[in-house]
């Protein structure tokens, strides 16, 4: 039985499965990772121990990363919708928050024990290590080693991870290389290898997991600071520009979307200039953008009515076609006025 406690023993797993040694995946158990803290601090009357509506969504997101991950594995497809129930449910983690500062903790322990057989049963045409590789790769993935050892690199271009020692330096220093070196071995073997499902699936782990952590990051991005605990002593510190950095990477990851749609708005400003119209508007949960205003479609009299409602404590509710990415409002063009019938 192989139990997996500390760095020094995924390493010993690592060159085991290099050396083409016979590793069962029941074999397998990985109490270490087996749970993540992500530590929120910020504004005491947004992060108090208690679970907001941005915070719910993050961890909703991160579970379903995970879940769309396993779905790839299986189908080829990212679609959570092709799993059973029985599925989603192995693979569900438990999140506990605890009060103060919000921590937010995901136990990962029945997960990890559980996909084992799910594992065995999709990486059909896999050889027996890669099966082993594949299952180590998604316990290293879901565990924080990934965007660790991606936001650590990064910090020497664009300072986006400070990651400092629990209990001294050199043992921070030595985990987190673990971490690093036993991912990229992964993915090394899996480029040298011909078998194109082991490939997809070491991809597929790479990129579903660190959208997993960034959607956290986007849901606490308001928060002065953020601190993803992993392994026995790996710390990764995120502050404010690092928060905004990751966030402004996710969105611009994600396409946009602009459909029909009708807002209630305060109008905090009016802008005219060369024949345009332009409105400086504010949605009822706060998020401000500008937006086109069709004078042709409005008349004078639409038009008026939007002036009117500058600096009034009144909301307008103007239909139009609306650019959004990642939920944001990044274009509007508004031509017509809602009326409540």
């Amino acid at each position: 039985m192989w139990k997996i406690e500390n760095a020094e023993e995924l390493s010993n797993l690592i060159d085991a499965l290099k050396s083409e040694q016979k590793i069962d995946l029941e074999q397998i158990e990985f109490s270490f990772l087996k749970q993540v803290k992500i530590k929120v601090q910020g504004d005491p009357l947004r992060y108090n121990g208690n679970i907001n509506y941005a915070i719910c969504k993050g961890i909703c997101e991160f579970q379903n990363e995970i879940w769309r991950a396993y779905a790839e594995f299986k189908t080829g497809k990212p679609h959570i919708s092709l799993l059973t129930q029985e599925e989603k449910d192995a693979l569900e983690i438990t999140f506990t928050v605890n009060e103060g500062c919000t921590e937010i903790i995901a136990n990962l322990t029945n997960m990890f024990n559980a996909m084992r057989k799910l594992f065995k049963e999709v990486t059909n045409g896999m050889t027996g290590g890669q099966k082993v590789f594949t299952c180590t790769a998604f316990v290293l993935g879901i565990g924080g080693a990934v965007v660790g050892y991606k936001w650590l690199d990064n910090q020497k271009e664009i300072n986006l991870a400070q990651i400092q020692s629990i209990e001294s330096q050199e043992k921070q220093k030595s985990e987190s290389e673990v971490l690093k070196q036993a991912f990229i071995t992964i993915q090394a073997v899996a480029n040298e290898s011909s078998n194109s499902r082991f490939k997809q699936s070491i991809q597929t782990i790479e990129e579903h997991s660190e959208k997993a952590y960034s959607e956290v990051a986007r849901a606490v991005s308001d928060a002065e600071k953020v601190t993803i605990s992993q392994g026995n002593s790996t710390e990764i510190k995120l502050e404010q520009p690092q928060l905004q950095k990751i966030v402004n990477d996710l969105n611009a990851q994600e396409k946009a979307i602009t459909q029909p749609d009708s807002l209630d708005l305060y109008i905090d400003g009016v802008k005219r200039q060369e024949g345009k119209l332009t409105i400086f508007a504010r949605t009822l949960q706060g998020e401000t953008f500008s937006a086109n205003i069709d004078a042709d479609m409005l008349g004078d009299d639409g038009v008026n009515s939007i002036i009117d409602r500058i600096k009034d404590i009144n909301t307008i509710k103007l239909g139009g076609m609306i650019k959004r990415r990642a939920g944001k409002i990044e274009q509007a063009s508004f031509s017509s006025i809602v009326t409540e019938e």
